[in-house]
């Protein structure tokens, strides 16, 4: 029989069946903790010591967030995958919950050899990361689309958010806020 290697984030979820079972788990809740709240992927430029420009891949994953915000370290490893990150996450999720302190799980990790990286590759791989998972994530608004509603209102719906500060609304990267008309609630405001 040919060796399968175990999927992390599957075993996750199949313990999670487990005792879910054995607790009597409501199944709306069951499937709440089946699947992180988010996942996220990034693309890290760095510049290395050589002055050749490397490309790492990073990911971030908030499992649950109910308990308060996602804890959890980032792994550097050349075998990270996102499943595996995804799995970290969801038993920092059951770790915090059953000590009882106020954070959700979260995970992150980033595709390289550690051992290979010198210290200032290493921090610049790590400043790339935080600033692709925290502010980049500010940077990027959501806008509507081709399947959105008559009269598309999604940017509307998105733009009370608060306009984030300078450098990134001074970088041209943030979108315009709808006229005011388009804050009022129902049918009537869409543009």
């Amino acid at each position: 029989m040919p060796h399968r290697e175990i999927n992390p984030y599957e075993a996750m979820q199949a313990s999670l069946r487990v005792a879910s079972e054995l607790y009597g788990l409501d199944d709306a809740l069951f499937k709440v903790f089946m699947a992180p709240t988010r996942s996220m992927i990034v693309s890290l430029p760095v510049l290395m010591d050589s002055g050749q420009w490397e490309v790492f891949t990073g990911y971030r994953v908030q499992h649950n967030l109910t308990r308060g915000p996602a804890k959890g370290g980032i792994r550097y490893d050349m075998n990270v995958t996102l499943d595996e990150v995804k799995a970290m996450a969801a038993w920092m999720t059951w770790k915090t919950a059953v000590v009882d302190v106020p954070f959700g799980g979260g995970k992150g990790g980033i595709v390289c050899d550690p051992n290979r990286l010198s210290i200032g590759e290493k921090e610049r791989l790590t400043r790339r990361y935080i600033a692709e998972i925290i502010a980049g994530a500010a940077m990027r608004p959501p806008a509507a689309g081709s399947s959105s509603p008559p009269g598309k209102p999604c940017s509307a719906w998105a733009s009370p958010w608060p306009v984030p500060p300078w450098p990134y609304r001074a970088s041209g990267t943030w979108a315009a806020r709808p006229p005011a008309s388009c804050m009022k609630p129902g049918p009537a405001s869409w543009p």
